[in-house]
């Protein structure tokens, strides 16, 4: 079926008289959906947990208000965002948990480099947006997560790598490594949702609850906001390192790649091409 326009919707799901069949695609243009949908999705990640922040603080006094909503917002968001481009990219939106994948051998090295650097893009673009809406006396630091002053450096890096290793298990057990439940891969985006409500609801007052290095990096970008942001680098890298080893050297199971079958239709389409 083609992509082009139509005057009258060609095909509905209702439609029981077809079926839909994924057509082999070359490698750089799934690469590049990939890379894009990785771009996309942490672009609106950052914008949405920016605004979490400032919208907290500007509207609620209670310090416990303000911590709730900034952690239910930062869930609810992510669970959206890994619905609606999970099945491109696998969504995963943060350094942490694509080392983490490097690490388990679910990913490549330079794919996974190349990832980070379209999650870091992303991460500035979607600060930048937000620091476009904003007016001025709103700005402040654009939800950069900053170090509590009665947490040094050390606790802080602590409670980045203990929260961030929660929520990349999380990530790996509920959508990377399972194969055989479809009910868990779809309310798998909850799931994470749920492990980032729990994290950033925990870490808060301390370090700003930010377990995803693009995520502190583009608000710091974009309003100049470096102090002890290396933390924000050490703590959720060395988590995704942990939480990686973790799945793979103790809770991971064995299993075997083999060719998928084609069915009679397939092979008389696509067969010659592939010759």
């Amino acid at each position: 079926m083609s992509n082009g326009f139509h005057l009258f919707t060609p095909y509905t799901n209702a439609d029981k008289n077809k079926v839909i069949l994924r057509v082999p695609e070359p490698t750089i243009r799934l690469t590049i959906r990939q890379m894009l949908s990785e771009f996309f999705g942490t672009l609106f990640l950052v914008f949405l947990i920016s605004g979490s922040g400032l919208a907290a603080t500007f509207t609620y006094s209670d310090p416990a208000v303000r911590w709730a909503l900034i952690a239910v917002i930062q869930g609810f968001s992510i669970a959206a965002v890994i619905w609606f481009i999970s099945g491109i990219s696998g969504c995963q939106l943060n350094p942490a948990v694509s080392l983490a994948c490097i690490v388990t051998g679910r990913m490549g090295i330079l794919n996974g480099i190349i990832y980070i650097i379209f999650q870091l893009a992303g991460a500035m673009a979607g600060a930048a947006l937000m620091k476009a809406c904003l007016p001025g006396e709103y700005e402040k630091n654009l939800s950069a997560t900053t170090l509590n002053p009665a947490v040094n450096v050390a606790r802080g890096i602590c409670f980045e790598l203990i929260a961030t290793s929660f929520l990349v298990l999380v990530v790996l057990g509920v959508a990377v490594y399972n194969e055989w439940d479809p009910k868990i891969s779809r309310v798998a985006p909850l799931a994470i949702g749920c492990a980032v409500i729990a994290g950033v609801g925990a870490l808060v007052p301390f370090t700003g609850g930010s377990m995803n290095p693009a995520r502190s990096f583009g608000p710091a970008v974009m309003s100049g906001t470096w102090s002890h942001h290396y933390v924000y680098w050490a703590g959720p890298m060395a988590g995704g390192i942990i939480a990686g080893l973790i799945w793979r050297l103790i809770l991971s199971e064995r299993i075997l790649l083999v060719d998928r079958p084609y069915t009679d239709f397939q092979k008389s389409t696509y067969g010659t091409a592939e010759k």
